[in-house]
């Protein structure tokens, strides 16, 4: 069994389709798809590190429920359930159509360092100003892996100096990470 982490798929969503480099949205879905495909297989575990879907997530939960693995889902900002929108809470049911579990933040260990999940980073963002400050995991120290960010740059440090790996989908040639490759960024920056 191993543990995947995928970051901002954003299913459906044309503009991303664009700025990824893809004609139409059913070409980047399915590039996705089958890069998911891949790597991953029925026993691994997979963290959707929030932004499954723009568009309406219920027109995607099939395609994800076709996808191997048991998946993960840690909120982000344009998913439907996250508290920041108006009636999440009646929103939030329907996640479970595709995800085990899904949640706001979490912690998972791997070769004794625990890392918190988190959607958004400690600081950063892909505009000019850190965004959603009211949303953001509390920086104590403690190594973090997010999304949210479409960098292509796998780690970055925050004001404090904490480790944070990105596992946006740009970061991964569009392909899930494991946690192997995440621990090998981890030691090599870190």
């Amino acid at each position: 069994m191993t543990t995947f982490f995928i970051g901002d798929p954003h299913f459906g969503h044309k503009k991303v389709t664009e700025l990824r480099g893809f004609e139409d949205v059913p070409q980047h879905d399915a590039t996705i798809m089958r890069n998911w495909r891949e790597v991953v297989s029925d026993q691994d575990d997979v963290f959707v590190m929030g932004d499954m879907a723009m568009s309406n997530p219920q027109r995607h939960f099939g395609k994800l429920a076709e996808l191997p693995g048991k998946k993960h889902l840690i909120i982000g900002n344009h998913d439907y359930c996250h508290p920041m929108r108006s009636n999440s809470h009646k929103r939030i049911r329907q996640y479970y159509d595709a995800f085990e579990s899904v949640q706001l933040q979490s912690q998972t260990a791997y070769k004794n360092v625990r890392f918190m999940l988190h959607h958004f980073p400690y600081q950063g963002d892909h505009t000019l100003e850190d965004r959603h400050a009211e949303w953001r995991p509390r920086d104590m120290g403690q190594p973090l892996i997010h999304a949210h960010t479409h960098s292509d740059k796998k780690f970055s440090v925050s004001g404090r100096g904490t480790p944070q790996i990105c596992v946006s989908l740009e970061a991964w040639d569009l392909y899930p990470a494991s946690f192997a490759e995440i621990w090998d960024v981890y030691k090599q920056n870190y």
